[in-house]
């Protein structure tokens, strides 16, 4: 046998090893990249999940603290009501005279605030408004609507009036 023929069975085989190691490689390369792909794809699918879960979380985060300040507000509301109930408490529609109503101020014991009315129209509006005194009799005005009240109404004199000179006629 020739050395040259046998060098050139080598080298041929030599190639055709390398031919193999390469062709071995790419199809490894070819099923790495897809098998890369892959897991990119499958990453990308999980951070896609992972944006609408967290989008979720914050509306439910949102709603949650919406709810909670519409409870602080109702439970503020609820005090206010019920700290309105016990002073309405305090008061009773009464006669004042001549069959006017006005809510009259019933003291607590060890209440020292002056006896007071508050005005019946006022009141059903919600809102207080004491009654001063108004005109010479008994009468009372709200000056929160310019309500007057007249308690007592004018009677008669009881006796007529003497008559009197005109300082101009004498």
């Amino acid at each position: 046998m020739d050395l040259n023929a046998l060098f050139g069975a080598v080298g041929a085989a030599k190639s055709a090893v390398d031919l193999l190691k390469t062709s071995v490689a790419a199809r490894d390369q070819a099923k790495a990249d897809e098998a890369i792909a892959d897991a990119k794809k499958n990453l990308a699918i999980a951070y896609d999940s992972l944006l609408s879960v967290s989008q979720q979380s914050l509306e439910l985060y949102k709603q949650v603290a919406s709810a909670e300040q519409r409870i602080n507000e109702l439970r503020q509301e609820n005090q206010r009501l019920a700290a309105e109930i016990e002073d309405r408490k305090r008061y009773v529609l009464t006669d004042i005279g001549g069959g006017i109503k006005a809510y009259a101020f019933q003291p607590v014991d060890g209440e020292s605030d002056a006896a007071h009315y508050l005005c019946q129209p006022c009141m059903a509006k919600g809102h207080k408004s004491v009654l001063q005194p108004h005109g010479p009799r008994r009468n009372f005005k709200c000056f929160a609507c310019d309500s007057v009240y007249i308690s007592e109404p004018l009677s008669a004199p009881s006796s007529p009036l003497p008559r009197t000179t005109n300082f101009w006629e004498s």
